[in-house]
């Protein structure tokens, strides 16, 4: 068995047929006796309606003994080759049917391990649960580096007691390519609407494309801007020092753009390779005198006390493939980016406009 269970075990104990059992779940027979062979991972709602349908937990169904346990896909992007932790705090969710362990090290600060992964290699591990691990079934990943994402995923943990929200920091360039690897479920990406189209061809398979707000992107500078600076004159005096984001970012394309306008090399602007992980961490830079100037979300002035210079309004989509759409936690986002509640808190945090919140839309 590729994907050992319990399955068939406890259907045959409660005298079902697999034929009743799959018209529980809402399956075909044949799709039921290959889970049950252990030839392929069931889906989070097959998952969860089996154990519905067998009247047990899916951790009864599917969770091995410690000594059976067998090793899953590990996502650690910055973990070094040369110096393999022996474990690594973790959560553990199912993307496309199958297990994965990722590291926590991106994700959002404060979110608690479920976890604690001990690699095998660089790209396995073995897990040792802190938690319920049928917790994993029901645990939404979110990629992408809109402040509001942190906030989408606490409202989706205050209310669903059964689904998990993790944000991780991703630039839009990372946030795609996690996508496509298949560790996360949901790509936020921002640009313009004209950006649109251009970023829903990037992706590989079919998805829908969900508003999540609408906000200004502009440079962050000293509070109330006391070297009066120009975008358009200081770029080039060699003085301003500048705090940038990672290669992929949205922020470091504004930045590029208006070097490319200046007919600027970026090596002639000082910090041009300091590079941060988020808005926040730009508008601390900036706040500490660490930088001069750098480019965040609007959102950012709300917290540290510095000044924002308006560059252009741009949308937040949550990209969601398709065939994700009946995981439980994907629909509970949906219910949570419809909610009145969440919009107001939403609206209030930014300065966002949540007028089309939750609009869908579809390649």
């Amino acid at each position: 068995m590729k994907y050992p269970n319990r399955v068939q075990q406890l259907r045959q104990s409660a005298g079902l047929s697999r034929a009743e059992v799959a018209q529980q779940v809402g399956i075909t027979p044949q799709a039921l006796g290959l889970i049950e062979q252990g030839r392929v991972s069931p889906l989070t709602h097959v998952a969860l309606g089996l154990a519905r349908a067998l009247g047990t937990t899916v951790e009864s169904l599917f969770q091995q003994p410690e000594a059976e346990q067998l090793t899953w896909r590990l996502f650690a992007p910055d973990l070094d080759p040369a110096c393999v932790p022996d474990r690594i705090r973790a959560v553990v969710g199912h993307v496309n049917g199958q297990p994965i362990v990722r590291s926590l090290q991106h994700a959002a600060f404060g979110t608690p391990a479920c976890a604690m992964a001990v690699p095998t290699s660089i790209q396995k591990a073995r897990v040792e649960w802190l938690g319920d691990p049928a917790q994993s079934f029901a645990t939404l990943f979110v990629s992408g580096c809109d402040p509001a994402l942190s906030l989408v995923c606490g409202w989706m943990n205050k209310q669903s007691s059964t689904c998990q929200a993790v944000h991780f920091h991703a630039t839009n360039r990372q946030s795609l390519a996690e996508l496509a690897a298949g560790v996360t479920h949901v790509a936020a990406i921002h640009g313009t609407l004209d950006d649109l189209p251009g970023l829903l061809e990037q992706c590989e398979e079919p998805v829908v494309a969900i508003e999540l707000a609408r906000a200004c992107m502009g440079w962050i500078v000293p509070h109330g801007n006391p070297k009066s600076w120009v975008v358009s004159r200081d770029f080039g005096d060699g003085e301003m020092r500048i705090v940038n984001r990672p290669i992929g970012a949205g922020a470091r394309l504004l930045i590029d753009t208006e070097l490319a306008r200046q007919n600027l090399n970026p090596k002639q602007v000082m910090g041009y390779d300091c590079e941060v992980a988020d808005h926040w961490q730009v508008a601390q830079a900036v706040a500490l005198g660490a930088a001069d100037v750098g480019v965040a979300h609007e959102c950012v002035c709300t917290l540290h006390h510095v000044s924002f210079i308006p560059i252009r309004n741009e949308i937040t989509m949550l990209f969601i493939p398709r065939s994700y759409l009946r995981h439980p936690a994907v629909q509970s986002l949906c219910e949570v980016l419809q909610s009145d509640r969440f919009r107001s808190d939403l609206g209030a945090a930014g300065p966002y406009d949540v007028e089309h919140t939750g609009q869908l839309f579809v390649n």
